[in-house]
């Protein structure tokens, strides 16, 4: 079964901007990242994995307990999956990038989507663990440019080749290329250099 593993670069989503519609001013040119595997043949979506709050809250500094970070899909990422799975383009520019992942091997794509997806579930935040909008390497806060980067850096993408896709998605990426604890062992360690 071909599958593919798509990056998304989006404008943030208005489901997080619901309660804060304020947060446009502020936020701006922000990019909200999510990936998606999409099975080819029957266009289906095996995985979805957005990082960010839950229900539009602490946009700056929410415990990652209060929010479901692959479970919940946003609605413009629903939309904008929807779109691409379709082959039609959005009505507006909320999508500003899209890039598949593809091996030359078709065993070796079949590997890797795998990968992605168990690499996307097995991440498991702890509850101290924080979102933050730019959020900071040294002191363990996340968002979706963050863990997006480090779930395709984890399930096996290149550092190099990471850099280069984050030079070309437009806006404000922060958190692209900042290196994250994935495992709760790894979360814990960098919890107690802290």
């Amino acid at each position: 079964m071909e599958k593919k593993v798509v990056l998304f670069g989006t404008k943030l989503p208005a489901d997080v901007n619901s309660e804060h519609p304020w947060l446009h001013i502020i936020a701006g040119s922000a990019t909200h990242t999510f990936i998606a595997v999409i099975d080819d043949k029957t266009n289906k979506l095996n995985g979805y994995f957005a990082f960010g709050p839950k229900e539009g809250l602490g946009i700056f500094n929410e415990p990652l307990e209060k929010m479901d970070l692959n479970h919940n899909m946003y609605e413009q990422d629903k939309m904008i999956i929807d779109e691409f799975i379709n082959g039609t383009a959005a009505q507006d520019d909320r999508c500003k990038y899209a890039v598949e992942f593809q091996t030359v091997d078709p065993q070796d794509q079949e590997r890797f989507d795998k990968k992605v997806i168990a690499t996307g579930n097995s991440y498991s935040p702890l509850p101290s663990t924080k979102y933050r909008l730019a959020p900071s390497e040294s002191d363990g806060t996340v968002n979706c440019n963050k863990g997006s980067y480090n779930l395709l850096k984890q399930a096996g993408v290149s550092k190099q080749l990471l850099k280069a896709i984050g030079e070309r998605i437009p806006g404000k990426i922060w958190g692209w290329g900042q290196d994250m604890p994935w495992t709760q062992e790894e979360q814990q360690k960098a919890q107690e250099k802290q």
